[in-house]
């Protein structure tokens, strides 16, 4: 079919426990509250996607 699967796809499928935990805590299940996000902004240079991290937005979470 010509599709690739990212390589954190395989790295999910094969840790449903570690999969579940960040749903729960996106999802506000976790005890946890997201406080800030950080993203990449510039009106000058484009965001890079590279690493699966580099450029993607950061969440901070406390505990409630």
């Amino acid at each position: 079919n010509g599709r690739v699967e990212p390589s954190n796809e395989g790295i999910t499928h094969s840790d449903p426990d570690g999969a579940r935990f960040f749903q729960d805590l996106v999802a506000g299940k976790r005890g946890y509250r997201l406080v800030h996000t950080s993203e990449w902004t510039s009106r000058i240079w484009q965001r890079v996607n590279i690493h699966m991290s580099t450029g993607h937005p950061v969440w901070i979470y406390e505990r409630e």
